[in-house]
């Protein structure tokens, strides 16, 4: 009999340090198939340029900073809006301009958020020109389950000292760049080829005996 497995992402998340008390990755992660392992990722700081916004009836225009070792790259982005009859726009944020409100002249909240997401956007992205900064780095891989203990993620993960020592070095030594946890769970899969002698019996007990113990998490 040969044995091939497979194992596939089953889900995943991926949080900033400020987000894990409202990411709910607990609870998003089957409790038979939680995050087995997580990774530390940098990517250059983007912000968004407070002094910049422009609009029409159709689109709102907005500008993108991305920080390269101190240079800003510029990238702008046309969004499509159905908001009828704007006369006002106007861009709430504070330094270092990481999280933003854009306000009508009502004082409605009309978009929001951080601007480090916004250029992943599936409809923003086709605009952004360097891409290339958009890239992840991994620094670290880490695992948050072991074969004793079904450690919760966030428990592990907050307390684990290579953890903190990778987060306060980094930001110390790389003030352009932003980390990002990114965790994920596996979905287990096999392929099993069975030698013509063996019989249909025998195969239908061993696979009965071997998924029990091939699909169960914590082996």
């Amino acid at each position: 009999m040969t044995f091939e497995p497979i194992f596939e992402i089953a889900k995943c998340q991926m949080i900033q340090r400020d987000e894990l008390p409202i990411s709910g990755v607990e609870e998003y992660f089957e409790p038979a198939r939680p995050a087995f392992l997580y990774c530390i990722l940098s990517r250059n700081r983007i912000s968004i340029n407070h002094e910049y916004i422009d609009f029409s009836d159709k689109h709102v225009n907005l500008e993108f900073l991305i920080n390269n070792k101190g240079i800003y790259l510029k990238e702008r982005f046309e969004i499509d809006h159905n908001f009828p009859d704007l006369k006002e726009l106007k861009i709430n944020s504070d330094y270092p301009f990481n999280d933003f409100l854009i306000r009508d002249e009502n004082g409605t909240a009309l978009y929001g958020g951080k601007a480090a997401y916004f250029p992943e956007n599936t409809r923003l992205y086709p605009q952004v020109q360097n891409k290339d900064f958009l890239d992840y780095e991994i620094l670290y891989i880490g695992q948050s389950v072991t074969e004793d203990n079904n450690v919760p993620v966030l428990k592990r993960t907050l307390a684990h000292s290579t953890y903190q020592e990778i987060l306060e070095d980094y930001n110390r030594k790389h003030p352009d760049k932003e980390l990002y946890t990114f965790f994920f769970s596996f979905r287990q899969k096999a392929l099993l080829d069975f030698p013509a002698l063996v019989s249909v019996g025998d195969r239908k007990k061993l696979l009965k005996h071997f998924s029990k113990k091939l699909f169960y998490p914590n082996n």
